[in-house]
């Protein structure tokens, strides 16, 4: 490091023994004093699952290969996940925060469907549950 430059000091989450940590900011900017030490935190935070699923009712195809979008409230940060063939799906490592979950338009337009409001919940980030199960998505006909 050379003194008085600006140096990125940054955790590689790839060594984090732990999967359901992640870091809380992704990099600190800093600018080394000679002849002095500086403390840096770096915080970790507790990621969770999240597992929710899509129903059809009668008049729409399928519920497998739906997109669903996943959109953090704070950040406005998008996290998209496709459906399984049961209509299941599963995102790992969310941070904790308020969310709005909807099937992409997209998806929506292709099966001539539609879908209720985005549904609001919370990834907590105190407790020992690391799975959030979402309420499942109904698909009615577009009509």
């Amino acid at each position: 490091l050379q003194p008085y430059a600006v140096a990125t000091v940054a955790i590689d989450s790839a060594r984090i023994p732990d999967p359901g940590l992640a870091t809380a900011r992704p990099a600190l900017l800093v600018r080394p004093a000679p002849n002095t030490a500086r403390r840096v935190d770096l915080p970790l935070i507790r990621t969770r699952e999240l597992l929710g699923s899509l129903q059809a009712s009668a008049g729409v195809a399928t519920t497998a290969g739906v997109t669903v979008e996943l959109r953090n409230e704070q950040t406005g940060d998008v996290v998209r996940a496709t459906t399984f063939a049961d209509g299941q799906f599963y995102v790992s490592r969310v941070r904790p925060g308020r969310y709005t979950a909807s099937v992409a338009a997209s998806s929506l337009q292709a099966l001539a469907a539609r879908a209720p409001e985005p549904l609001s919940f919370t990834v907590p980030a105190a407790g020992d549950d690391v799975l959030v199960e979402l309420p499942a998505i109904r698909l009615d006909p577009a009509r």
